[in-house]
């Protein structure tokens, strides 16, 4: 009962000596001086702007909010004071609590890297993406290894579900996606590189890819495919993008081979082209076209 009365006593006296947005009454009172206004025109102008980063991180998916818009409001509070700013409360607040916010983020990042297996850290992370796209020929790979990392975190905020291992999802799937759109910028050189691979002679080369491309529909069109030269030109923009990033396989599987060396290899992609095709068909993605042919 004692043990009751103390707490509920010392629970009102801090009611007394904080205010409703997580300042303290003797912070405030140091606080008033700079922003031109009264003790009640003040409390109304914080409590405007709590309750406006409230929904700010609201809208960034924040566990906890209404924690991190006081947490915003204090510091900016305790610097403007420091400082001696005037009238900069909800200007300084707004940059103050994006700092908050990507701090949050990162730590939740941070967090959410250390649970995979094994455990990463954004730090090792960064270095490798940054290596994937050097070794990928990537155009800018600081601003791509950030695009990744600002990608994930979004998703991390979101929630992250279905995502057994952060770590993959940046280097298998948005590192991947972020290259391919790079290259396609850039159809021309990827062109290119693809003809120095299939051969020396650029009219030689040219020849080699028509060769493949009219294996790779007759491929198709042996399976049923109602539109095979979309998919035998898909499996070549693939398998462009493929040679472009991995560099390194390219001697064994096509220089002295030629067709004959590249037809396993082509195939290979194709399979995978053609999985996906019918898993579309499955899906009525190709109603319209297959209803056409009745």
């Amino acid at each position: 009962m004692l043990f009751t009365k103390l707490e509920e006593s010392r629970q009102q006296q801090l009611n007394e000596e904080q205010s409703l947005y997580g300042i303290s009454r003797d912070e405030l009172n140091q606080l008033l001086p700079h922003l031109g206004c009264e003790a009640e025109e003040a409390e109304k102008m914080l409590g405007e702007i709590c309750e406006r980063y409230v929904f700010y991180f609201e809208r960034h998916n924040c566990r906890k909010p209404v924690s991190l818009a006081q947490e915003a409001l204090r510091q900016a509070a305790r610097e403007i004071a420091a400082r001696k700013m005037r009238g900069t409360l909800n200007l300084h607040c707004f940059k103050v609590a994006k700092e908050v916010l990507q701090k949050y983020q990162d730590d939740r990042f941070r967090e959410r890297l250390a649970k995979d297996r094994p455990p990463g850290s954004p730090e090792a992370l960064r270095r490798e993406l940054l290596v994937f796209f050097q070794n990928g020929g990537g155009s800018n790979p600081d601003t791509q290894t950030e695009e990744v990392i600002s990608r994930a975190v979004k998703r991390v905020m979101e929630g992250g579900k279905n995502l057994p291992s952060l770590w993959a999802y940046c280097c298998n799937h948005l590192a991947n996606e972020i290259l391919r759109q790079d290259w396609k910028t850039r159809e021309g050189e990827l062109m290119e590189k693809f003809w120095q691979y299939l051969h020396s002679e650029r009219e030689k080369a040219g020849q080699i890819e028509e060769t493949i491309r009219g294996k790779l529909k007759g491929f198709f069109v042996r399976k049923s495919v109602i539109i095979p030269e979309e998919l035998a030109d898909e499996t070549i923009s693939r398998i462009r993008f493929h040679l472009a990033l991995h560099p390194d396989k390219v001697p064994k599987l096509v220089r002295g081979n030629e067709v004959d060396g590249l037809r396993k290899f082509f195939y290979a992609f194709a399979r995978n082209v053609l999985h996906e095709y019918w898993d579309k068909v499955q899906r009525g993605e190709f109603g319209n076209e297959l209803s056409e042919l009745d």
